[in-house]
């Protein structure tokens, strides 16, 4: 069954505190330091109450989180070495994730592209219907974030796609339409990278590997996104979500993947055991 996030009463006693929103306007490293020991105690104990309900649950995505972010970043510094990529997230399944990767690997170094239906560009033909309406809307939002075809073309890093890949299409679409002449050309600096080849092939892993795949197929952590569903390139600088517009769960968990990575909380073995055994998301 689906998980409700919300709709429990345990997980209502939450609201009897209020959330420093004021502090926390991004979620980022800096605002973390913000916080007053208070502040982290409310916290805390917020997500806690929140998360009674159905606890194993919360514990499973954030031992997740934790590990296929330290598994990310192990893949991509052995391929392109540490501190010479720059990871581009697609859409929303993969964007918590992508800010817990940024906690690690440099805030600087990961942006969320807000983007739905990226199949639609899987052809030269398609690109060159695309609105201009929509190719304004897409470059000024890659403009905000730094991802100009001059920087592109200047800096030495790699620029990574990556997604979670049922069929392959989307993340290929979007590479398509980066390397077309409308953005950043056939011969710039953009690679793709699929989630799921980043998780090494050993044994002992493979039904985390397993519990990653049904987590993102079922959009799991869609409610834990930083930015909107974005069919229409227009709006692109409209869909990104801010706290305000955002459930009071999914800013919790916000808070906690932020405090576990500054705190240096790690999913202890057992965690990662039961991970291994049964997928949690199956129940």
């Amino acid at each position: 069954p689906t998980t409700n996030f919300q709709g429990n009463p345990i997980n209502r006693l939450s609201d009897f505190f209020t959330l420093p929103n004021n502090k926390l306007k991004t979620y980022s490293i800096n605002d973390y330091k913000n916080l007053t020991t208070f502040d982290k105690k409310i916290l805390r104990l917020e997500y806690k109450l929140n998360t009674l309900y159905n606890r194993k649950f919360y514990k499973n995505t954030e031992a997740i989180h934790d590990g296929l972010t330290d598994f990310m970043k192990t893949s991509l510094d052995n391929k392109y070495g540490e501190g010479n990529y720059v990871v581009i997230t697609i859409g929303r399944s993969l964007s918590s994730i992508g800010k817990v990767l940024g906690y690690k690997i440099g805030e600087e170094n990961v942006i969320n592209l807000p983007l739905s239906n990226a199949t639609r560009f899987s052809t030269p033909n398609s690109i060159k219907e695309i609105k201009q309406t929509e190719i304004e809307g897409l470059k000024q939002y890659l403009d905000s974030v730094g991802l100009t075809k001059e920087n592109i073309k200047n800096s030495d890093k790699k620029f990574i796609l990556t997604d979670y890949c049922f069929s392959g299409q989307s993340l290929k679409a979007t590479k398509n339409l980066f390397k077309s002449d409308e953005f950043f050309g056939e011969n710039s600096n953009i690679f793709i990278e699929d989630i799921d080849n980043m998780i090494p092939a050993i044994n002992n892993i493979y039904n985390f590997r397993d519990s990653v795949r049904h987590c993102l197929f079922e959009s799991k952590f869609k409610p834990y996104s930083f930015v909107k569903r974005n069919k229409d390139l227009s709006k692109t600088k409209d869909a990104i979500n801010t706290p305000n517009q955002v459930k009071k769960g999914t800013r919790l968990m916000w808070f906690k993947l932020l405090d576990n990575f500054m705190s240096g909380v790690k999913p202890s073995s057992k965690d990662l055991n039961e991970i291994k055994t049964k997928s949690p998301f199956l129940e």
